[in-house]
């Protein structure tokens, strides 16, 4: 059994493979690279490797296997950190997470836990893990999953074996995405463009929410690029109380905000890389190509400092919400003017 794209991502596969073979797995990993890049199918092979009862693991048909493809292996831990913020604070890993690490392993042997989306755990959630990863238990392993990497405190970032993964053609996410999709391929097109990984959870709903999401942050950087003369200041100031999902609070909604202008500000670094193969957005490209001519690389990287540095502050540090966006639109602004 091999992963469909592990050529696509094969140093991370040959380093992950080298060390299961020569029987040096690490007891802790940290997976890190872009969205949509493999990680988690990766975390997932192998975890299913070390269960997996043959010599020539994973064989899909002993027992083990079996049930890790069924989602009912009891010595299995996948803690999604996605939608839930409160699922990576202290709390949770105190209550349900640290009893389980200490438990005997309950069908074979070893216990593997995974941590998707580790950058929306909270400082101390991460500390509350660390006497864990220095002395983790006998046949225990943890595999943390981020995109984010500098979100990863470096006391424990230090203690992890890291393995990159590089960024996936869109080509290559659409297939993905394809395998599992029985609607139409235009459909498909969006929900790669509208960032969206699992389609199985995928709602109608969302899809809305997050086509309000992209076009606020696409008019946003529109207006933000218009000169003294041409800019509407009210306009401009109306986007620090963004609202598109009624059912978040203002917080949450400025952080989908934030992160749907990262995305945006990503694919119009790729425009100027010349990397047309990687972007995301594809069906809104001539008004990223629009967007790019305001951009210079050096803004891009300040850009994507001060949104990593809000979205980090909503999400750990309480920070107010208009008060954020406020200082976002600032910044921005004074990065275009000066152009």
């Amino acid at each position: 059994m091999v992963l469909k794209f592990s050529i696509s991502q094969k140093t991370a596969f040959d380093q992950l493979d080298k060390d299961f073979s020569s029987r040096q797995f690490a007891k802790v990993y940290l997976f890190h690279g872009p969205s949509r890049s493999g990680k988690l199918e990766t975390a997932l092979f192998f975890s299913k490797k070390i269960f997996c009862e043959l010599s020539d693991p994973p064989c899909g048909n002993c027992l083990s296997c079996e049930k890790f493809d069924l989602g009912t292996h009891l010595d299995f831990f996948r803690i999604s950190l996605y939608d839930e913020k409160k699922k990576g604070r202290i709390e949770t890993i105190r209550q349900e997470i640290l009893p389980r690490v200490y438990q005997k392993a309950n069908q074979g042997t070893c216990k593997v836990f995974v941590f998707d989306a580790a950058e929306n755990m909270t400082l101390s959630s991460f500390n509350a893990l660390l006497k864990v990863i220095e002395e983790p238990p006998p046949n225990t392993f943890f595999i943390f999953i981020t995109s984010n990497l500098y979100s990863i405190p470096i006391t424990f970032f230090s203690r992890c074996r890291k393995v990159r993964f590089h960024p996936l053609s869109r080509d290559m996410i659409k297939k993905r995405l394809s395998e599992n999709y029985k609607g139409k391929e235009e459909d498909v097109d969006k929900l790669v463009s509208l960032n969206f990984t699992d389609i199985e959870s995928i709602s109608a709903d969302q899809i809305e929410v997050a086509e309000k999401c992209r076009e606020q942050s696409l008019n946003f950087l529109k207006e933000s690029m218009r000169s003294s003369e041409q800019v509407d200041p009210i306009k401009l100031m109306n986007f620090t109380t963004v609202k598109f999902d009624n059912s978040k609070t203002q917080r949450d909604n400025a952080i989908s905000f934030l992160i749907s202008i990262r995305s945006l500000l990503r694919d119009v670094l790729v425009l100027q890389l010349s990397s047309e193969d990687l972007l995301w957005n594809i069906d809104i490209e001539e008004d990223l190509r629009e967007i790019s001519t305001n951009w210079n690389e050096a803004k891009l990287a300040d850009a994507f400092l001060i949104l990593e540095k809000s979205i980090k502050g909503l999400q750990d540090l309480n920070t107010n919400s208009t008060l954020t966006l406020e200082s976002l639109v600032h910044s921005i602004r004074s990065f275009l003017v000066e152009r």
